[in-house]
Parts: C-alpha cells; structure tokens; sequence
C-alpha cells in the first residue's frame, strides 16, 4: 500500500485511519519526511509538537 500522510499530525501511514489522532483526513501529497525514535529526548521532536515516536511529514497538503 502506498503512503499517505495524515493532515492534522502528519504521521506517514498506509491505514485508512490515523492511529494517532483517529482522523480520515489523509493525503499522498506531502513534502519532507523525519523519523523520530526518541520523542521524549528530540529536539526536532519539540520543535515540530511530535509527543510520540513514527515516521512525519514535514508538510502536507
């Protein structure tokens, strides 16, 4: 399955609903992509409001 990126947290997934936020609003038109192992210790985590390890778009539209 191909991967859409969610447009309220911009987790990168390939369900038909987020399991983060529980929305359906998902988009395969994204930009940039960070991973984040270490939420709780990443500051790129902090910057970008992550409060839980995953793959994110860095923008989606």
């Amino acid at each position: 399955m191909k991967e859409r990126a969610c447009k309220t947290c911009r987790r990168i997934i390939t369900a038909q609903i987020c399991p983060t936020c529980k929305t359906y609003t998902l988009s395969y038109d994204y930009d940039g992509l960070v991973i984040i192992n270490d939420y709780q210790n990443s500051q790129i985590a902090e910057k970008l409001n992550i409060n839980e390890n995953g793959k994110y778009a860095l923008k989606v539209r």
